[in-house]
């Protein structure tokens, strides 16, 4: 049985339908969106714990959800200070 799920990177705007019976495309769509995560871990790519790394996937479908698919992700990795 072959599988209907694309396969790859996808992004899909939700077209949200009201009780009016209009379809509402999401509002925001076409900006170009930068987003600085600090974190206290290593999770940039290639390091042993980037699959970790949920906040990055989690802000990109909650910011696609309004349209912004436009997205630069900027990883401010270890920023805690060394003690010791």
């Amino acid at each position: 049985m072959r599988s209907t799920e694309p396969t790859g990177t996808y992004t899909t705007l939700p077209k949200i339908q009201r009780q009016s019976g209009r379809v509402r495309q999401p509002q925001l769509t076409g900006k170009k969106t930068t987003i600085i995560l600090a974190s206290g871990g290593d999770f940039r790519p290639g390091s042993p714990f980037e699959a970790y790394n949920q906040a990055s996937g989690y802000l990109r479908q909650v910011l696609g959800f309004i349209g912004l698919t436009d997205l630069g992700i900027v990883m401010a990795d270890r920023a805690h200070p060394r003690r010791g």
